[in-house]
């Protein structure tokens, strides 16, 4: 009895892992450089986000740089 209400756990939280997105989000708004050597800085916000399928780095640059295009 002990080993079907273990795989039955098992399972369920298999099944729970697989339908969300990623273990483990995290994000910052940062001053960061817009390229490596580059002396122009962007107002930006980077994200990490952790699943099953890999790893996602993510570097999103807030609107009030619209107007310059470096993002």
């Amino acid at each position: 009895m002990f080993r079907i209400i273990l795989g039955l756990f098992i399972g369920a939280v298999i099944v729970a892992v697989n339908t969300t997105s990623d273990w483990a989000a995290a994000s910052v708004k940062t001053n960061t450089t817009y390229k490596s050597f580059s002396s122009a800085f962007v107002s930006a916000e980077v994200g990490l986000h952790i699943g099953l399928s890999g790893i996602n780095v993510t570097l999103k640059g807030d609107d009030q740089n619209r107007d310059t295009g470096l993002l």
